[in-house]
């Protein structure tokens, strides 16, 4: 009956990360994992690495020997004892394996003479230690580069969104963005001069976003009127100066609210947004999402593709563009990014 396999304990796999095992070692812990894909995820995991470890494995396999008869099988064969079973497997390996036959006949000699026998093992160990040094390096340089190992829905989420170039949007932050023109008797009203910014068509971070607009020449002060879907009035500023306010009361997530800038010039006021164009709305991120959100951030935040489709997901609109253009700033990304920035345009 084979024994049971002794896979590597958390202590062998840190040595064998961190080159704190001896040469033997190393080789030893190498081998398995050369051939064990239990471990050579846990040493994934623990290393903070993701795609292409296995395949470095299966190199430091295909460079390994193939393995040789342990001591105590070369002792049994040179003495002529009880062979274990099954026996068939040790002479298969003699008939092909020059060293292990050499080790064996070697052995006899000794017995015969009572001379000790000199190890020929101690040779292939030299170039394998050097190829498992040369991979912990590469391991080591992997995972001081690289982003830590990311969930499976996130890596499957990055997947997705690099091979359809596009960015998930939630439907009804992707809805907002649908309004209908409003259709009008007459002639339409002139357009004002000023425009609003933000928050537009998107789902923002904060219960307490801030309200941005550009600025209407001659405008003495603006008021800003926020309603919920059912154009109940859910905050209103004071007369304000500057070109942007943020509420003192939170904003329930559970709504989809409306917003209007109204400016002050002498005594005529003018609104935006007018008919026909349609109304300016947003919706606030629940607690528990945008919560997981800043998590995300916090733990990779030079993972600028990865933030980028979390937050077009939950359709903060305006924190994705932010990281697009991070991502643009890398060079090999820069095309990737532009592709995903064209996929939220539609949304505007």
């Amino acid at each position: 009956m084979d024994e049971a396999v002794h896979h590597l304990s958390d202590l062998e796999l840190d040595a064998f990360l961190n080159r704190a095992a001896s040469v033997p070692g190393l080789a030893g812990a190498g081998k398995h994992l050369a051939e064990c894909p239990q471990c050579q995820a846990r040493a994934e995991e623990r290393a903070g690495i993701g795609d292409g470890v296995a395949a470095l494995y299966r190199q430091v396999a295909q460079s390994l020997p193939e393995e040789h008869l342990s001591e105590e099988d070369v002792q049994v064969l040179a003495k002529g004892g009880l062979l274990p079973n099954p026996a068939s497997r040790l002479y298969a390996h003699l008939d092909r394996c020059d060293s292990c036959r050499a080790e064996v006949d070697d052995l006899k000699q000794f017995i015969a003479s009572r001379r000790r026998p000199q190890s020929f093992r101690a040779q292939y160990w030299i170039p394998i230690a050097a190829l498992l040094l040369a991979a912990i390096s590469i391991l080591a340089w992997r995972s001081m580069h690289n982003a830590p190992h990311l969930p499976a829905e996130y890596a499957a989420l990055v997947e997705r969104v690099r091979s359809t170039n596009q960015l998930e949007v939630a439907p009804a932050v992707a809805a907002l963005g649908r309004g209908r023109l409003e259709q009008l008797l007459g002639e339409p009203e002139k357009a004002p001069g000023f425009a609003l910014i933000s928050p537009l068509k998107e789902a923002t971070m904060s219960d307490r976003p801030t309200f941005s607009w550009s600025s209407l020449p001659g405008a003495s002060s603006y008021r800003v009127d926020i309603y919920d879907e059912n154009f109940g009035k859910a905050a209103e500023s004071p007369d304000v100066t500057a070109t942007s306010w943020t509420p003192a009361q939170s904003l329930d997530s559970s709504h989809t609210y409306s917003w209007t800038v109204t400016a002050r010039i002498g005594k005529q006021e003018i609104r935006q947004p007018v008919p026909p164009a349609p109304e300016a709305r947003f919706k606030v991120l629940a607690p528990a999402e945008a919560a997981q959100l800043r998590d995300a951030a916090q733990k990779y935040p030079n993972d600028h593709l990865l933030l980028a489709a979390l937050y077009a997901r939950a359709g903060a609109i305006e924190e994705a563009r932010r990281e697009l253009n991070a991502l643009q700033a890398d060079g090999p990304s820069s095309d990737l990014a532009r592709r995903l920035a064209a996929s939220l345009d539609g949304l505007q």
